[in-house]
């Protein structure tokens, strides 16, 4: 029985058959090519395992000779036109495999009786060659990828389990939490979704990790993201061999947000990182013994209408918010220092004779301290209501509200965002002068007073 045949797309005359004689109790592997228009046919079996029944063949769009067949068991792969076969399992389950297709960089297949599975990004497949494994280091180039806004689907936080997406957005699914693949989310009743960003694949065949550097550059050169081992243990967790890092197309954050008062880590804000906007980007690959790059593009989402300088004019605007709120959130921690400081000059300053004169300055500075820090960022007490969002609350609301879509920002962002960088600017000062004016003269009158301080 003829299952299919395929027509080769980069040859005239050339075409793949996959065939099963299993009703004659036949169960070898039956698959062949032709390169005359059938007048004669070569075998293409060899490689399989026995009884192996071939269902289907398929011919990569891209790369030529790089074939697809399903089996009865499932999926196998050939680099060179069918001369040898390799088995291409990889969670995929013992199915038969009745049909396959190739969309960009996707492979579907359709299995008998265990729904369609996916195997995204072709593109590594489609440049593989023995010589890459033999060499130090090899960095494949990555695929294009489309510019996709994150969408909101399942409650975050809820942990591994049954989870319900919130309001009008379904069903939920289940999943629990791979300790191998980073704690990636493997769902057990519903498909998992690409990971949303730029997959970039490369192999390293020494033991220097802990060496190796990432670098992303957009087309004026100016680099966007570093990775390495040291820095990012977990999200660039690589070792000796074949390596998968997905960078999540986006800039730096802002700096990391101070716990100030009462709260703890799962009160401190979402990350504002701008998301890179359509263009080239260059990856870079540095090994202590090769420094190999290779360049893609992020793609405009096909339903979007924003030109090209309304991401110019999202992506100024968020990162002179990402810029700010790095600011504010430095002058809080410098904040918090000083109040620190102060606190330990009052403990050296103890019952002197001179104390309420120092304890004085001392409590001076602490209201400045205080002044600004509420202009900062809502102070709250425990039991008090607290007061309306300050300056940095306010730049981190803005900064969603900024990128929620793919458009130029609003009049009223921009007014809001100058409104908030005058504030800004005015406790920044403000702050300077303590710097400069405050601190020093009341660390030089507890010196002349007979206590002991340091200049830091």
């Amino acid at each position: 029985m003829i299952c299919n045949i395929e027509p080769s797309r980069f040859h005239a005359g050339s075409a793949y058959v996959s065939a099963t004689k299993y009703k004659l109790d036949d169960y070898q592997p039956l698959m062949f090519k032709t390169d005359d228009f059938g007048k004669t046919w070569s075998e293409l079996a060899s490689g399989f395992p026995a009884n192996t029944l071939t269902r289907v063949i398929k011919e990569d769009i891209v790369r030529e000779g790089l074939l697809f067949a399903g089996t009865e068991t499932g999926v196998f792969i050939s680099f060179n036109d069918g001369d040898t076969w390799m088995g291409l399992t990889e969670r995929l389950p013992v199915v038969p495999i009745h049909d396959i297709a190739i969309k960009g960089e996707d492979l579907i297949v359709a299995t008998h009786g265990r729904s369609f599975w996916v195997l995204s990004e072709l593109t590594v497949l489609r440049q593989f060659k023995l010589e890459h494994l033999e060499k130090s280091s090899h960095l494949f180039k990555p695929a294009d990828t489309y510019r996709i806004l994150p969408q909101h689907g399942l409650v975050p936080g809820i942990g591994p389990g049954k989870n319900f997406s919130a309001g009008i957005f379904g069903v939920g699914g289940t999943y629990v939490q791979s300790e191998i693949q980073h704690k990636q989310k493997l769902f057990l009743d519903s498909g998992t979704n690409p990971d949303h960003g730029v997959p970039i694949v490369f192999n390293l065949n020494a033991d220097s990790e802990d060496e190796v550097r990432l670098i992303i550059a957009n087309d004026a050169s100016e680099i966007l993201a570093e990775f390495t081992k040291e820095s990012d243990p977990e999200s660039f967790d690589i070792e000796r061999g074949m390596n998968r890092f997905v960078w999540d197309m986006r800039h730096p954050d802002a700096e990391p947000a101070p716990i100030l008062n009462f709260q703890n880590k799962k009160s401190l804000p979402s990350p504002v990182a701008p998301l890179a906007i359509p263009g080239k980007y260059t990856v870079t690959l540095i090994t202590p013994d090769e420094i190999e790059s290779q360049t893609f593009e992020i793609l405009k989402d096909p339903r979007s209408s924003a030109t090209s300088k309304d991401f110019d004019d999202q992506l100024k605007l968020l990162l002179s918010i990402r810029n700010s709120l790095s600011e504010a959130r430095i002058a809080l921690k410098t904040l918090s220092d000083l109040s620190e400081q102060i606190e330990e000059w009052e403990d050296r300053i103890g019952k002197s004779e001179t104390a309420n004169s120092l304890i004085e300055s001392t409590r001076n500075i602490k209201k400045k301290i205080s002044s600004i820090k509420s202009e900062l960022t809502t102070v709250k007490i425990p039991g008090k209501p607290g007061k309306l969002a300050q300056i940095t609350e306010k730049l981190e609301a803005l900064a969603p509200v900024v990128s929620s879509t793919d458009a130029a920002p609003t009049k009223q962002s921009t007014l809001v965002f100058e409104e908030l960088s005058v504030a800004l600017g005015i406790q920044v000062a403000n702050l300077r002068d303590l710097l400069v004016k405050d601190i020093p003269e009341t660390r030089s009158l507890l010196r002349n007073s007979g206590v002991s301080v340091t200049d830091t």
